[in-house]
């Protein structure tokens, strides 16, 4: 291509691209074939497009030399493994592609040869370097994400390997386990019928006390082998979580009087077990674990829920199990009084949302709450309720620093004027006032004009 033509569309990119790159944001966030993009900000989905245009104004200068392939493919590389780590699926990253193809197109390219018809001879071989560098644009993204799932390809290869050959050892334990269980249920089963028989035939106190010996001992044989079979159920579980179980409060609580009821009759008290039907609570949005790589949830009964419609003006999603699927469940009643199904809302900048939660219930964020409480709150409330700035409407770090200094200042006034003139407190407290109501009208009304005006109306 002619030099001349490629800075004059080098120079249109480069005047076109703020605008591009706006509309290249409001195209992926529309997709809904993209959803991995809805868990990243505005910075993170775009920081690497200005790199992108860089290397394709020196593309076009350069006719796409060896050099410049070289670099387009470095840097597609390192988005491809930037958009694996952020949990795009592979052809998320494709379309997100194609569409900064066809916007550079239709935005970059094709005004350029409206505006100058000179250059249209110039046309084609325009638009075949721009295909050549998102083709090398396209195979350096797609070779390091193919790259990366090899990688975790050959980890869950191996993890699975290794996984197998645990299992193979927990399966011959659990064989060793079986006999032990067989062997020692047994003789607990023998003992007690020895022992209900003994009691009922054997009128000799010796018997019952040797009989009682032997059940004692199977006991704890039993005993034992019950608290194996709890360090076995751990290997079992490896790395599931502990599920909940819905029980009846009312069989519950029958279940403690029948087995309680009578010891405490044996010791003179009286065992009363109450309960309230309606306790039921519903559980939280945090009991629903949210998976960024297929943007799904996981209910606590195993239930996916995907995504059904977007909230325009509240920037959310709304998440719903498949129709029909709560009202079947068992955890149905602790999930929701819906009838049809639960639902869970996700904002769009979620992620940034949690952060800003954990970081407001951090140390240092408690910390500061506290100074504040100990250094402003009492200054505010005085402000407030004594000078009329219930309505001030100062916002921003540097305006509430300023209302700041304005009250301290105000109130060491207060305090001198109390110690220098205390037979007219009543006359200088009414000037104070008077000044403290410039806060009230805000930053732009000025201080030196307004005070000799409120002198003058109070002298």
């Amino acid at each position: 291509m002619d030099s001349g033509v490629a800075s004059s569309i080098a120079q249109h990119l480069k005047q076109q691209q703020s605008q591009i790159i706006r509309a290249w944001i409001d195209s992926v966030r529309d997709d809904p074939q993209i959803k991995s993009s809805r868990t990243l900000s505005e910075p993170e989905l775009a920081d690497h497009l200005p790199r992108l245009f860089d290397d394709l104004i020196d593309y076009l200068q350069n006719s796409g030399d060896e050099d410049s392939t070289k670099i387009v493919t470095l840097e597609a590389r390192k988005h491809g493994n930037q958009r694996w780590r952020q949990g795009y699926q592979l052809t998320e990253l494709l379309r997100e592609i194609a569409n900064i193809r066809r916007l550079i197109m239709v935005e970059g390219l094709s005004p350029i040869f409206r505006l100058r018809p000179e250059y249209s001879a110039h046309q084609d071989d325009g638009r075949d370097l721009i295909d050549q560098f998102f083709g090398n644009v396209t195979a350096g993204s797609v070779d390091e994400y193919v790259e990366n799932f090899a990688i975790r390809l050959n980890e869950s290869a191996r993890f699975l390997a290794e996984a197998n050959d645990r299992l193979r050892e927990i399966d011959r334990s659990r064989l060793f386990l079986i006999r032990g269980i067989a062997h020692d249920l047994g003789n607990f089963v023998n003992a007690l019928n020895w022992a209900v028989e003994g009691f009922d035939s054997t009128i000799n106190e010796a018997s019952r006390i040797r009989l009682l010996d032997v059940l004692r001992r199977n006991l704890e044989d039993t005993g034992s082998l019950v608290r194996q079979l709890s360090d076995y159920s751990i290997l079992l579980a490896g790395e599931l979580h502990l599920e909940m179980e819905e029980i009846s409060l009312p069989l519950f609580s029958k279940e403690i009087l029948d087995t309680f009821g009578p010891i405490a009759e044996a010791s003179g008290l009286t065992l009363q077990v109450t309960h309230q039907p309606d306790l039921q609570s519903i559980r939280s949005e945090s009991a629903f674990a949210y998976r960024a790589g297929s943007d799904t949830y996981v209910c606590p009964a195993g239930e996916p829920m995907r995504p059904r419609r977007c909230h325009p003006s509240k920037l959310t999603w709304e998440y719903v199990t498949a129709k029909g699927r709560c009202l079947v469940c068992h955890l149905h009643p602790f999930c929701t009084r819906s009838q049809s199904g639960r639902t869970i809302h996700r904002h769009r900048d979620q992620i940034l949302l949690d952060r800003a939660k954990r970081q407001a219930n951090s140390r240092a964020a408690r910390a500061d709450r506290k100074r504040r409480q100990h250094l402003m709150e009492r200054s505010f409330a005085d402000a407030a309720n004594r000078h009329g700035l219930k309505r001030a409407r100062w916002r921003g770090l540097w305006k509430q620093a300023i209302q700041d200094l304005l009250i301290a200042t105000v109130q060491n006034l207060r305090k001198l004027l109390k110690e220098l003139f205390r037979g007219s407190l009543q006359l200088w407290l009414r000037l104070v006032h008077r000044l403290l109501l410039l806060l009230s009208l805000g930053p732009n009304q000025s201080l030196i004009t307004f005070l000799p005006l409120a002198c003058l109306g109070n002298c």
